[in-house]
């Protein structure tokens, strides 16, 4: 039989003035949270904005307020370490 394990599963870390901020890794999403954001990605015209649109969701949702008072330069950065960290495949790729 195979047996699910508990895991404490990843994060992605990130400082902002002075504080430390994580939010689940990729991989260490809720199912359904992935399953949500995929759903989001693959309905939209535009794949791109919408994957970054729920990318600052799960920002929003994990660090309240911290992307808000970033620059539009410094909030896309983010996104991209955020969706590059790691060797899996970015939401929305396959």
């Amino acid at each position: 039989m195979y047996a699910v394990e508990n895991d404490a599963g990843r994060v992605f870390e990130f400082s902002y003035e002075g504080e430390t901020y994580s939010v689940p890794a990729r991989e260490s999403l809720p199912y359904k949270t992935f399953v949500r954001i995929q759903e989001l990605i693959d309905g939209a015209d535009d794949k791109s904005a919408a994957a970054i649109a729920a990318v600052t969701g799960l920002f929003n949702e994990y660090a309240p307020g911290v992307i808000d008072k970033l620059t539009v330069e410094q909030a896309l950065k983010l996104i991209t370490a955020y969706s590059e960290a790691g060797d899996e495949p970015s939401l929305g790729e396959s």
